[in-house]
C-alpha cells in the first residue's frame, strides 16, 4: 500500500520542526555567557558563586569530610564566620568566627621569599640594564624551600 500524499506532507512538516528546533537550540548554546562543559573537561578552575551586598558576602564552603556549608564574611566589621551544614539534622551549624582587622596589619607572616628578599629582587630588576639578567639573590637557609 502506498503512503498517501497528506501522510507524506505531515513527514516533510515533522523534519522541518525538528530542523528548526535544532536550530534553536544550537543559537542558545553558542551564545556567550551559557554554561558550557568544556572548561571544567579541560581542567579549568570552576569560579565559585559568591554573593554579597557590598558589606556582607556569602561564599559557598568545603569542610574536610565531604561537608559543605558556608562562609559570612561582613567586611564592615572585618570579620569572618563559617558554618556547617549537617544534613541529618537538617541544621546549619556554627563553627567557627575570627575578627582579621589585626591580620591585615601584618606584613610578613609564614611567607618565602621574605618581603626584604623580594624588594632587593624588584629593585635589582629595576637597576639593571635591558637585556641582561640581574645577579639572583641568594635565600638563607631557613627560608629556603628546597632545603626544607
Amino acid at each position: 500500500m502506498a503512503p498517501s500524499r497528506r501522510n507524506k506532507s505531515l513527514v516533510v512538516a515533522l523534519y522541518l520542526n525538528a530542523a528548526m528546533l535544532f536550530a534553536i537550540l544550537a543559537v542558545l548554546l553558542a551564545r556567550p555567557g551559557t554554561p558550557s562543559l568544556t572548561p571544567a573537561a579541560y581542567g579549568a578552575p570552576l569560579v565559585r558563586p559568591m554573593a554579597g551586598n557590598g558589606v556582607q558576602f556569602l561564599m559557598p564552603a568545603q569542610f574536610p569530610g565531604g561537608n559543605f556549608g558556608v562562609y559570612l564574611m561582613d567586611t564592615d566589621k572585618q570579620t569572618l564566620c563559617a558554618y556547617q551544614f549537617m544534613g541529618q539534622a537538617n541544621q546549619l551549624r556554627f563553627v567557627a568566627a575570627r575578627k582579621f582587622s589585626h591580620d591585615l596589619r601584618m606584613t610578613e607572616f609564614n611567607t618565602i621569599p621574605p618581603v626584604e628578599d623580594v624588594k632587593k629582587m624588584i629593585e635589582a630588576q629595576d637597576a639593571g640594564v635591558r637585556g641582561q639578567q640581574p645577579d639572583k639573590i641568594q635565600l638563607k637557609p631557613q627560608d629556603d624551600p628546597d632545603k626544607k
